[in-house]
């Protein structure tokens, strides 16, 4: 298992705004543009902790990855990795300090922009560290799939865990309802390999109308 820390130089507005509902057909007023400024320059922790650990696939049956640590329960996973060696457990987390100031905020906006902001730094942690394992493997790696995307069920939350030993670091998984503490918490899987491969699941997923299908 590896630690990582990782630092956010800048937060992705735009991800921001569209996840408060704004965009350019619908820009947000300056006041509240003004406060998001304000409260990432006070409050906002940039810095992200991350584990990750790698196993390797030993065979790919009926559109499953086996791997040293087990089955990879979901053939949307298999079609990704087909190409792939390895797969990478991750969790990247904002820590208990973001649940803290979601907890004592009494301010509907700022707890709103919070929220979100939230939500935005540890997605950006997940891409970070995804480009940060494919440098240091020399390999391609893929976007992040997580317990609950497509036909992975979010009982697989549970292999994360057991591989990462993530309660180390204050990080929880409560398996009677998925959920994960802090809340800021990414938990996913990436596939990793020397050949050129697929590296969005969402390219070869059947749920076209998702609201988070990645296009690009």
């Amino acid at each position: 298992m590896n630690t990582h820390i990782l630092t956010i130089a800048e937060v992705d507005h735009n991800q921001l705004l569209s996840l408060l509902g704004y965009g350019s057909e619908n820009p947000a007023p300056v006041s509240l543009l003004l406060r998001i400024q304000e409260l990432i320059g006070s409050i906002i922790p940039k810095s992200l902790t991350a584990l990750s650990a790698m196993t390797t696939i030993t065979t790919i049956q009926h559109g499953l990855a086996d791997t040293d640590a087990g089955t990879i329960n979901s053939p949307t996973f298999g079609d990704l990795a087909v190409d792939a060696e390895a797969v990478i457990f991750a969790l990247v987390t904002a820590g208990a300090e973001m649940d803290q100031l979601l907890h004592d905020c009494e301010d509907m906006v700022d707890a709103m922009i919070l929220d979100a902001l939230g939500s935005v730094l540890v997605e950006q942690g997940v891409e970070m560290l995804r480009n940060k394992l494919a440098t240091e493997l020399g390999q391609y790696v893929s976007l992040p799939f997580s317990p609950g995307y497509c036909d992975y069920p979010l009982s697989e939350q549970e292999k994360i865990f057991s591989m990462l030993g993530a309660e180390a670091l204050g990080i929880h998984y409560h398996p009677v309802s998925f959920m994960m503490t802090p809340v800021k918490t990414i938990s996913c899987i990436l596939a990793a390999g020397k050949k050129p491969l697929n590296t969005n699941p969402c390219s070869i997923c059947q749920l076209e109308q998702c609201q988070m299908r990645r296009l690009g």
